[in-house]
C-alpha cells in the first residue's frame, strides 16, 4: 500500500522562481512614486509563499513517513484471505486493519489540509489584491492632488475599483493576467459564500470539468493564482505610474 494524496505543488514568488523555468510570475520595472509599493508588495507575496510551502513540507514529511512504513511492514499490514483463523490470529488481522485505517485516517487528514490551505490562500491573495488596489488607487490621488495618501478613501468592492479606475484613464480589465486575477477573485468568493463549482466558476475552463463539485475536493491552479495576482497588480502599478508621469511632463 503507497501513500500520496500530496500531488499539488507549493507556491513560489518571483524572488523565489528562476526566471529561466516558465510558469513563475514575471517581474515589473516599477520605479517612481510606486516603486517602494512594488517592493513592499514582492516581499509580502514572498512571505505568503514561504507560508504555503512550509505547510505543504510538513505534509510531504508526514506523507514520506507513512509510504516508509508500509512499504517496510508490507507483510505485516496484508491481510489474510482466509475466514478461518485462530483466536491469536483474528487478533493480529484485527491490528492490521486498525493499523490499516489510521494509515488511511492520516492520508485523508493530509488531503484535508492541502484543500484547506489552497482555500485558504486563495481567499488571502484576493485580499492583498484588494489591498493593493486600494493603495495603489490612493497614491495616484494623492500625487495629483498633493494631500497624504491616508487621506483619500478607497474604491469600494470590485466594481467601485473597476470605475475610480477608469475615471483615472485605467482599465483593469486590459492589466497583464486580468484572467486569472478575475478568476482568483471570483474563487474567493466562491469559499466565502458558497464552496462549490458554481455557475460564475463554470464559465472558466479550468473549472468546466468540476461543474457542481465541492471545491474542497477540487485542485486549485495555485500558481496560476499568484501569478495572476502578481501580475495584475505590477501591470497596474506600471500603468499608473505611466499616467503620473504623462500628466507632469
Amino acid at each position: 500500500m503507497l501513500v500520496n494524496s500530496v500531488t499539488r505543488k507549493p507556491i513560489y514568488s518571483t524572488f523565489q522562481y528562476p526566471s529561466a523555468i516558465p510558469g513563475g510570475p514575471n517581474g515589473y520595472w516599477v520605479v517612481g512614486h510606486l516603486g517602494i509599493m512594488y517592493t513592499e508588495l514582492q516581499f509580502l507575496l514572498f512571505d505568503f509563499c514561504r507560508m504555503h510551502q512550509i505547510v505543504y513540507k510538513e505534509i510531504v514529511h508526514i506523507e514520506e513517513g507513512l509510504t516508509r512504513f508500509t512499504q517496510e511492514n508490507k507483510g505485516e499490514l496484508t491481510l489474510s484471505s482466509t475466514l478461518d483463523l485462530s483466536e491469536e490470529e483474528y487478533y493480529k488481522e484485527l491490528q492490521k486493519t486498525r493499523t490499516l485505517d489510521s494509515i488511511i485516517a492520516q492520508d485523508q487528514e493530509n488531503k484535508r489540509v492541502i484543500g484547506f490551505i489552497d482555500q485558504m490562500c486563495v481567499v488571502g491573495l484576493w485580499a492583498l489584491a484588494e489591498q493593493f488596489l486600494g493603495k495603489i488607487y490612493r497614491k495616484y490621488i494623492a500625487v495629483k492632488t498633493s494631500v497624504d495618501a491616508d487621506t483619500v478613501s478607497s474604491p469600494s468592492g470590485w466594481d467601485g475599483f473597476k470605475k475610480e479606475y477608469e475615471s483615472i484613464g485605467v482599465d483593469l480589465s486590459t492589466c497583464d493576467s486580468f484572467q486569472d486575477a478575475n478568476e482568483c477573485r471570483l474563487v474567493n468568493n466562491a469559499i466565502k459564500h458558497n464552496p462549490t463549482v458554481g455557475q460564475k466558476l463554470e464559465g472558466f475552463p479550468y473549472f468546466a470539468p468540476y461543474k457542481g463539485e465541492k471545491l474542497m475536493e477540487v485542485p486549485l491552479d495555485m500558481q496560476r493564482y499568484l501569478n495572476g495576482v502578481n501580475n495584475f497588480l505590477g501591470s497596474l502599478m506600471e500603468k499608473v505610474e505611466a499616467q503620473l508621469d504623462s500628466s507632469n511632463a
